[in-house]
């Protein structure tokens, strides 16, 4: 039998046919070939009851693709659905295609049976497929059926299937889920598959209109499941609105996305896996969770929070805790309260419901707010050995040293606080040996270790401490130490020193310097001011206590504060004048720019560094002299520091002639003889700086050292050829050009006599060894 699909140019031939009662075609064996000679395999094949259309489910051999082709016979024209691009469950991998059923009383319905593998397990499913008359092909469902059963009927709402007993063969009718409860009314399949097609066509004004007839609550409610199910919000608003659910409608427009409308309507419609795979497949977080907690599902809760990382997990974990609580599970509850960081606020609660399964889970616990809430109930009870024992493993040291302060243990307590270095337990103890004790000078020792210094400082005013107020201001900040010092002020003349010298550290130095000039030992204390001058003193006032320091000719202080001030120049003069030495920090206080062009910096760089090689401070001396542009000075100052090392890299990098020729000089008076490279460094400065007198020199003093010291003539004449090159280089020293063609000459000559001697004495040994072999013999 052959049939012709016109506008495909497609022949389908059928090798083998089966035919059943209701018309329903079932081939196997079929092939469909095009005028182009592509094969393409029909796996199965359908007719409608009233003979008005065919159906061939095909697999394409070359690229795998699967069709549905459905062709009228009437109009002749045929509409395709490519099966393959549904987004349908996977059902399309180690599958067995079943059979093709049209609907006996809906000819737009028609069922496709796929049966699939799954590992050792077998699946079925049925394609509930909708042929509109003049939209395209789509899938309505895909609905999971028994994999023991076969499709062997369809007629909605309900399918017919066989079952195999090994007995017998029955056949059952089972009811299809979106048609649940339309059993008895025909009328409202026709009306739902309008619907459906209305919808999949975006017609909403046509398909409420064919829902005016319906009065069946049920009906509605499966609409409304079907318009959710298919995306159609507006649709779902209809029937919820028909069905009475004012609360759903609202809920549902306190969201502001679609996807989320559509998973409340959903919820109300009790439709909850349905929630919760949409959740999943438009990604919404707070719905999925919320729809988890709705059933309980926590532990998928938690995976997914875990997963994700969310910001709500605290919040799941501790309505799951409510729920454990609320269940008995006490152990569980603490832990997921625990887990949700509220556990020291429910405890307490739980403690008074389940004092027994708390009290265990509290010995146990890790978590230091747990160990802390019963730590303070057993001291609450009178305990306080456990309660010792659970402050120290929670480290909360403060209520440890509180509880020994109770009872009367204070040095068990100040040593614990001590070992811990807790600034809060320190701070504790000082406040208990102030308002306790009465015990001032301790106080103000644990709050100082506290680094609460105004507190000891205050605390030192109140009892007159003027002792301790100077040992504790030397440690605080400025602010501090000014209110000690106009204390210290007030109080009797023994203090004025202490008052002038924490003016000072706070970096008021005229006040403090004012307040020396009314001590006994005044330069003693100008001295100790002075000290630890601040570099960010105000340059006016810097001046004026550098003047004030020449008149009392400290004359240190005085280039100090005068290069703080800025007046450097003035700062080495004096320097000068005096034949000061200066120091690492003071030398840091001469802040000249790098400006060589400036004549005036360029001065007073040389006599920085004058000044720096008066004080033996070479390196320095060096660095100013580099700074100045005075290279010559620089290496000459490295040279005094004996720093080898430092005078090579410095000449290499300066490459100046007077550098080289200098840096090469130094390197002769250092044990070059025993160091190669010092040798090698030498030749090659004198070389690069093209002093060739000097290198001709250096090599008649190496070619002499060879030949008196270790009687090396060879090497004595090597070098003495290499000091005539130098010296040919020179046209006015003919006569030292003779000088060492003489000596080179003289020494050849001394060589080969030796050499001669050397073969004469080892001819003569070989004959006397050979006249002693003879005699032997």
């Amino acid at each position: 039998m052959t049939y012709y699909i016109c506008e495909q140019k497609l022949r389908l031939q059928f090798v083998n046919i089966k035919t059943q009662s209701t018309l329903n075609l079932i081939a196997s064996s079929t092939y469909l070939r095009s005028s182009y000679g592509e094969s393409k395999t029909v796996l199965s094949c359908g007719v409608s009851a009233n003979g008005k259309y065919m159906s061939f489910h095909i697999k394409d051999q070359q690229n795998g693709t699967e069709e549905l082709v459905v062709f009228s016979t009437e109009k002749k024209t045929s509409k395709i659905l490519n099966i393959s691009q549904e987004n349908l469950p996977d059902i399309y991998d180690s599958r067995t295609v079943g059979r093709i059923f049209w609907d006996s009383s809906e000819e737009r319905v028609l069922g496709l049976e796929v049966k699939y593998h799954t590992g050792e397990e077998e699946n079925s499913f049925l394609l509930l497929v909708i042929v509109p008359v003049l939209a395209d092909i789509y899938i309505q469902d895909a609905i999971r059926m028994d994999p023991l059963r076969s499709l062997c009927g369809l007629c909605l709402p309900s399918y017919a299937v066989l079952i195999d007993t090994n007995q017998s063969l029955d056949v059952i009718a089972v009811t299809l889920p979106d048609f649940g409860e339309l059993e008895e009314e025909q009328t409202s399949v026709s009306v739902f598959i309008d619907f459906s097609v209305n919808l999949h066509e975006c017609n909403f004004d046509k398909a409420f209109k064919t829902l005016r007839g319906i009065r069946s609550h049920s009906v509605w409610r499966k609409l409304a499941r079907f318009s959710i199910l298919s995306r159609r919000v507006e649709a779902a608003y209809m029937c919820a609105s028909y069905l009475g659910m004012v609360h759903a409608i609202w809920s549902a427009d306190l969201e502001t996305t679609t996807e989320a409308k559509l998973i409340v309507l959903a919820l109300h419609l009790d439709m909850i896996e349905e929630a919760i795979e949409m959740s999943k497949n438009y990604n919404n977080k707070f719905w999925l969770l919320k729809l988890y907690e709705l059933t309980n599902q926590w532990d998928k809760a938690i995976e997914f929070c875990k997963a994700t990382n969310a910001i709500e997990k605290n919040i799941i974990y501790n309505k799951y805790a409510k729920f454990l609580e609320a269940n008995g599970e006490v152990k569980a509850a603490l832990q997921h309260y625990e887990a949700a960081g509220c556990a020291e606020l429910e405890i307490a609660r739980l403690f008074k419901r389940f004092p027994d399964e708390t009290r265990n889970y509290c010995a146990i616990s890790t978590d230091r707010s747990i160990q802390r809430w019963y730590a303070k109930h057993a001291e609450s009870q009178g305990d306080y050995a456990l309660a010792m024992e659970f402050y120290k493993k929670c480290e909360d040291i403060v209520s440890l040293c509180r509880s020994l302060c109770y009872r009367n243990e204070v040095v068990l307590a100040c040593d614990f606080a001590r070992k811990s270095k807790n600034k809060a337990a320190c701070y504790f103890m000082g406040r208990h040996f102030e308002v306790n004790e009465a015990d001032y000078e301790k106080a103000c020792q644990y709050y100082c270790e506290a680094g609460a210094f105004s507190t000891a400082v205050r605390l030192c005013k109140e009892n007159q401490l003027d002792k301790v107020i100077y040992l504790v201001a030397l440690q605080a900040n400025p602010q501090d130490q000014l209110v000690a010092a106009a204390y210290l002020e007030s109080r009797p003349s023994s203090s004025t020193v202490n008052a002038a010298k924490l003016y000072a550290k706070a970096g008021y130095i005229l006040k403090a310097l004012e307040l020396a000039n009314l001590a006994e030992d005044t330069s003693d204390v100008i001295e100790s001011i002075l000290e630890n001058i601040p570099r960010n003193l105000d340059k006016e006032i810097a001046l004026e206590i550098a003047n004030e320091m020449v008149q009392r000719e400290q004359w240190q202080s005085a280039v100090q504060l005068y290069a703080i001030g800025g007046e450097v120049e003035t700062a080495v003069s004096l320097a000068k004048i005096h034949h000061l030495r200066l120091c690492s920090s003071t030398l840091e206080l001469f802040n000249i720019k790098e400006d060589i062009s400036n004549n005036g910096n360029t001065v007073i760089l040389e006599k920085i560094a004058e000044l720096c090689m008066d004080s033996g401070l070479y390196s320095e001396a060096a660095q100013k002299y580099n700074q100045s542009g005075n290279k010559t000075l620089a290496i000459k100052a490295l040279e005094k520091l004996g720093d080898v090392e430092k005078v090579i890299i410095y000449a290499s990098a300066a490459r100046d002639v007077e550098v080289y020729v200098s840096a090469a000089n130094y390197l002769q008076s250092e044990n070059w003889k025993l160091n190669k490279r010092y040798e090698k460094t030498i030749i090659s400065f004198y070389a690069k700086a093209k002093a060739y007198d000097h290198l001709a020199l250096f090599h008649i003093s190496t070619a002499q050292a060879y030949a008196e010291d270790e009687e090396d003539f060879l090497k004595a004449l090597s070098y003495s050829k290499d000091a005539a090159k130098a010296i040919r280089k020179f046209s006015n020293l003919s006569s030292c050009k003779e000088t060492i063609d003489k000596k080179i000459k003289t020494i050849q000559s001394f060589c080969q006599k030796k050499r001669s001697s050397e073969e004469i004495s080892e001819l003569l040994e070989v004959l006397s060894q050979i006249e002693a072999t003879i005699s032997r013999l």
